[in-house]
């Protein structure tokens, strides 16, 4: 005699919109949760992104001296934290494409473009801000706070979009 276990969600009757938020709420508190309770495991994206904008900045001839997190410029020293990796943005994309109910293969696609693009992104702000606070330091705390918050999640938002409008073109999902 063969016993078979099924095991079936519940049909709930949320909305593919819902549906999308919900997950999208608990793909987040997920990832925030696990960086908080593993904060150490992602030390390297401290250093690492200190380490990269120092040797971008030596392509434009600007000396500077890295030690753990601090990247140390001409009159500016900055130290690297969490906040000034694509760590949070790419949390937040990672868990809108995996809420979206798209293949997986275009949903590794979504995240195999879109996690990198995230990342020359920061590395792009960090190399414009380092140049800001060296030259008119009286400017970069506006561009650092204001300009640059807001023009890195609208980059967040138009790329999820833009891979959205791709799945639905490629697939015909809604």
């Amino acid at each position: 005699m063969t016993y078979t276990l099924r095991f079936r969600l519940p049909h709930l009757p949320w909305s593919p919109k819902t549906r999308f938020l919900t997950l999208f709420l608990f793909f987040s508190l997920a990832l925030f949760a696990f960086f908080y309770a593993n904060q150490s495991f992602f030390t390297f994206t401290l250093t690492g992104t200190a380490q990269i904008l120092a040797a971008i900045m030596s392509l434009f001839g600007i000396h500077s001296t890295v030690t753990g997190s601090l990247v140390t410029f001409p009159n500016v020293t900055f130290d690297i934290i969490y906040e000034c990796t694509a760590l949070f943005p790419a949390f937040l994309f990672l868990a809108a494409v995996t809420a979206y109910p798209a293949s997986l293969r275009h949903t590794l696609l979504g995240i195999a473009i879109g996690l990198p693009a995230l990342y020359a992104l920061n590395i792009l702000r960090l190399v414009i801000l380092s140049i800001i606070g060296m030259q008119q330091p009286a400017a970069f705390q506006f561009v650092h706070s204001f300009l640059w918050q807001s023009t890195f999640l609208i980059f967040v938002i138009l790329l999820f979009v833009f891979w959205t409008r791709r799945e639905v073109t490629a697939h015909g999902n809604a």
